[in-house]
């Protein structure tokens, strides 16, 4: 009886101990949500920890229970958006025989999708995290550095296998990264009233043609409409946060 009691009071302990870490972690993502919410409307810069705590409706105390500053909430939402689009453009790719053609098309087209799903929060993690401070750059620099570096082993894994002829997977993997970096901020940093998926075939039709891949336009189509429905569909299944 007296081993069963004990056992009782242990579990007790468990379930309260259970009840609040669920209650702090909810708290946090509460502060987390209203943050993305507040630093979107009024940038990092203007955004101050009152905003955030008024939005969510917590103390200033609490906040700090969870984040050391604004600078510290803003660098988890800044690793949120890029575990965002890598989550995505990892996604596409994993379910299903895909053709050369048809990988390039899927992952270019996500993510110019992840843009424009994202457009006020991913323009934020662009324009404001630059130069924040030195380890949300050397973040920023090493995300980008991660997406030249996919590229290129995707690109010498093609010419090894004999389905491309190029000279320098580097070189052809700093253009075609380029190429589509700069479609997605212009499209992000200006009033462009079109969606940004309507470049995906003109972009696609570009990458494609620089590899010397064969291919037809219903292809290239076909592969655009099939990933954008996929996404579409179920958008959340790839949200982080």
């Amino acid at each position: 009886m007296t081993n069963l009691l004990k056992e009782s009071g242990e579990f007790m302990k468990y379930k309260k101990s259970s009840y609040h870490e669920e209650r702090k972690e909810e708290k946090k993502k509460l502060i987390f949500h209203a943050a993305t919410e507040v630093f979107i409307q009024n940038g990092y810069h203007k955004t101050t920890v009152k905003d955030i705590v008024d939005k969510a409706g917590v103390s200033v105390g609490t906040f700090y229970l969870y984040f050391e500053n604004k600078e510290d909430i803003f660098e988890k939402i800044f690793d949120a958006v890029t575990a965002i689009h890598s989550t995505i453009s990892n996604q596409v790719l994993q379910h299903g025989e895909y053709s050369v053609v048809q990988r390039f098309c899927r992952a270019i087209t996500a993510s110019l999708w992840t843009f424009e799903h994202y457009k006020e929060l991913t323009r934020i993690m662009i324009v404001e995290a630059v130069g924040l401070n030195p380890r949300l750059e050397e973040k920023r620099i090493t995300a980008m550095n991660q997406s030249y570096l996919q590229m290129e082993g995707i690109l010498r894994e093609l010419l090894e296998n004999h389905l491309i002829d190029i000279p320098d997977p580097k070189i052809l993997a700093l253009v075609l990264e380029g190429a589509s970096l700069n479609v997605r901020t212009y499209w992000l940093l200006n009033e462009i009233n079109e969606p940004l998926r309507s470049y995906a075939y003109s972009l696609n039709f570009f990458i494609l043609r620089g590899l010397g891949l064969n291919f037809t336009s219903i292809d290239v189509k076909n592969s655009i409409e099939k990933v954008l429905e996929e996404l579409d569909n179920d958008p959340e299944q790839y949200a982080v946060f």
